[in-house]
């Protein structure tokens, strides 16, 4: 996370199951949030590591697992912009659903984030409109339906509508935004 070393220079096969390889945790890793915390580009760090890391032809993995302790803190919050999918155990009991309630809206947060970069980047060619998730939407298909003949009145109808509106406005200036981009 500190960038003083690689994770092939942390990395350790498991003895026991074959193919199994290990980055594991250390008591120097209760002091990387403090000295992380000021760095610019904090929330990416171990993303930027993984991505390093896999770059190298010889290093293929079917699976890439991040285990993490039961915090908000800033190394949880680098796990969560290094992955693609979460499992999140809990416990059945109230606390451990408030606290699910407070990661799920972390994780709001950072797709929010992340939009706006896209947004920053890209401003010509994302749109404005947004697809709410609704249940609806995940419903449709289930009804062999698209969510506009299954929910016609609802959100997620309306939203896809609007973004409809949306691309046919913009297609001539996206598609000659493309081709330049094509071009350089």
């Amino acid at each position: 996370l500190e960038g003083r070393m690689t994770i092939g220079e942390v990395l350790k096969t498991c003895p026991d199951i074959p193919g199994l390889d290990v980055v594991p945790a250390s008591i120097e890793l209760s002091g990387a949030e403090l000295e992380v915390a000021d760095l610019p580009n904090r929330n990416n760090l171990l993303k930027e590591a993984v991505e390093s890391f896999l770059q190298d032809p010889n290093n293929h993995y079917d699976y890439v697992l991040v285990d993490c302790p039961p915090s908000l803190g800033l190394l949880v919050i680098n796990s969560m912009c290094a992955v693609s999918e979460m499992l999140i155990p809990i416990q059945a009991e109230y606390y451990a659903l408030e606290g699910l309630g407070q990661l799920i809206n972390t994780i709001g947060l950072l797709s929010r984030e992340v939009f706006s970069e896209v947004k920053s980047h890209y401003p010509s060619i994302v749109l404005d409109t947004t697809i709410p998730r609704t249940v609806k939407i995940s419903e449709a298909p289930s009804f062999g339906k698209t969510v506009i003949s299954y929910d016609p009145r609802g959100m997620g109808a309306s939203a896809y509508g609007e973004a409809a509106l949306e691309i046919a406005r913009r297609s001539p200036s996206v598609l000659a935004a493309i081709d330049a981009k094509r071009g350089e």
